[in-house]
């Protein structure tokens, strides 16, 4: 159970950005038979598999995951590892 005696504090500036970007947002299908079939299918999981594959090029992935990553750059798409960029300016 909660205790009650700790309140929360405000939101986080993403949490209130993050309604009105999801209701903006053009999304896109990818079909699993067509993930399955991807060379990188043996290296991510499905429904990372179709992420380097949806070619947006004015769209940069911001990701943690290092398999992602190196697949997505791989492939030529804009990436940026967050894990890299938190380690670079916090030191």
């Amino acid at each position: 159970m909660p205790d009650p005696t700790i309140r929360p504090g405000p939101p986080a500036p993403v949490l209130e950005a993050f309604p009105s970007y999801a209701e903006a947002a053009t999304e896109t299908y990818a079909p699993s038979a067509d993930a399955v079939g991807s060379v990188d299918f043996d290296r991510l999981p499905l429904n990372d598999v179709s992420i380097p594959n949806a070619r947006e090029p004015d769209v940069t992935l911001i990701t943690d995951d290092l398999h992602l990553y190196r697949t997505s750059a791989m492939s030529g798409r804009k990436v940026l590892n967050f894990t890299h960029e938190r380690e670079r300016i916090l030191g």
